[in-house]
């Protein structure tokens, strides 16, 4: 998560946002994504704000070409006028690397949206956050322009114990031979490299496949089996990420839904017409 602002922000926030790593998060036992929104929720008591939307990319993008970059500004605007904490979650989409050789529509339209992103983060004198799992992709352009940069771990083998403990419900029908302590434990290896969202997700397929199986009482094979085909998933999904390259996949993605978008408006147009 990284937190901007620009060299007009007022006294407090200047002071303010310089102390974000005292927070000490790193000792709480918690998913990432919520350490995130303690983190948020801190900056706001903090800065007695209130905070404007939830924005990604799908809040700003539109059918027409042209008006992402307007969304982007009513966004900044709205939030100047209520004097509220901008923040953007999945930013990679708005942050990442312009695209160099232009060949169509969909590539000069995300690289209108980044570069309205710059000129506002530029002259915005508030608070801005962004959140995202994919820091890396980020153009060099908006790096200098983000006063702090945070950094949230991975959860550690003995965070992943604790997770799995309090997100198995404590009214799950396991068998006599169940040790839920040891069963968190064994869990825990098995998700090495799982945030906390994938943990929740490992236990809810779990179960999900215990119920459509009507198995009950249910012993740890439940949970290790769907704990074990998650990981592959995930695996799986890593190997075919980096051989697609992520901004090769984004593009793609975007300019699938431009060209839908502008053949339902050309429809629409032609129906008008006639």
């Amino acid at each position: 998560m990284e937190a901007q602002n620009s060299n007009n922000t007022s006294q407090e926030e200047m002071v303010f946002i310089p102390q974000f790593p005292k927070f000490s998060l790193e000792r709480v036992i918690l998913p990432p994504q919520v350490k995130e929104d303690i983190l948020l929720s801190l900056t706001l008591i903090e800065n007695q704000k209130r905070i404007y939307e939830d924005w990604g990319f799908a809040e700003v993008e539109s059918k027409y070409v042209g008006d992402a970059p307007k969304n982007l500004f009513k966004a900044f605007n709205a939030a100047k006028e209520a004097d509220a904490v901008l923040f953007f979650d999945e930013a990679d989409s708005f942050l990442g690397k312009r695209i160099q050789n232009v060949s169509n529509s969909s590539d000069q339209a995300i690289n209108s949206l980044r570069s309205q992103m710059l000129i506002l983060l530029e002259n915005f004198e508030g608070v801005v956050i962004f959140a995202t799992n994919l820091a890396d992709n980020y153009d060099k352009a908006f790096e200098s322009r983000i006063l702090k940069h945070i950094h949230f771990d991975l959860p550690t083998l003995e965070n992943r114990e604790a997770i799995i403990n309090i997100t198995i419900p404590s009214k799950v029908p396991f068998s006599a031979e169940v040790n839920k302590e040891e069963l968190c434990k064994k869990l825990a290896e098995i998700s090495d490299g799982f945030s906390g969202r994938e943990i929740k997700n490992a236990v809810l397929e779990s179960l999900t496949n215990a119920v459509q199986k009507a198995t009950e009482p249910l012993d740890e094979s439940v949970f290790i089996e769907g704990f074990e085909k998650h990981k592959e998933r995930l695996l799986k999904f890593e190997e075919e990420r980096k051989q697609k390259g992520i901004s090769k996949e984004l593009k793609e993605k975007i300019e699938s839904k431009i060209k839908a978008k502008l053949a339902e408006e050309k429809n629409e147009n032609t129906d008008k017409q006639e």
